[in-house]
C-alpha cells in the first residue's frame, strides 16, 4: 500500500474535492429556485477560447 502521509493527503484532496462540488451542487440548485429559466453552462460554452472544453457543465448539472 501507499504511505500513510500520501494516502492522508489523497484521502484529503478527495474529501476536498467532494465538498467543494457538493457546496457548488448546493448553490446552482439554489440558483435554479431563484432563476428557473437560467441555463447552467461552462465557461468555454460563452467563449469558445477558454479553456476547458472538455468538461460539459449543462450536461453534467442539467438534472438541476
Amino acid at each position: 500500500g501507499l504511505p500513510a502521509k500520501i494516502e492522508l493527503s489523497i484521502n484529503s484532496h478527495f474529501l476536498t474535492a467532494y465538498h467543494q462540488r457538493a457546496s457548488l451542487v448546493a448553490l446552482l440548485r439554489e440558483l435554479k429556485q431563484v432563476f428557473p429559466q437560467a441555463l447552467i453552462v461552462g465557461h468555454h460554452d460563452l467563449n469558445p477560447m477558454k479553456a476547458c472544453p472538455c468538461f460539459d457543465a449543462a450536461k453534467e448539472y442539467r438534472e438541476l
